[in-house]
């Protein structure tokens, strides 16, 4: 959907992006860390990790028992979250 910047979230890539929120916000480091197996379509959103482990950097920057709270979540052309968090 390049281009499509006004599109509706596929139904695959906002199952993905509302697990992440939710795994992020109950501080769950295990559930991020096997996201492969146990996110919903983490092979179609992230079919390699390198756009996805920064997330990972940032949760674990925050130190032990962190949780991570939403500060904005969007998508453009479809399937390109636009999610933000803050980690403490």
């Amino acid at each position: 959907m390049r281009g499509q910047h006004g599109a509706k979230p596929e139904p695959w890539a906002k199952a993905f992006d509302d697990w992440v929120a939710e795994t992020l916000e109950k501080g769950d480091e295990a559930a991020l860390a096997n996201y492969r197996t146990e996110a919903p379509h983490a092979r179609d959103a992230h079919p390699t990790d390198e756009h996805f482990l920064p997330l990972h950097v940032a949760f674990g920057a925050a130190g032990k028992g962190a949780k991570g709270k939403s500060l904005h979540r969007s998508f453009t052309s479809g399937n390109l979250s636009m999610a933000a968090y803050a980690f403490a």
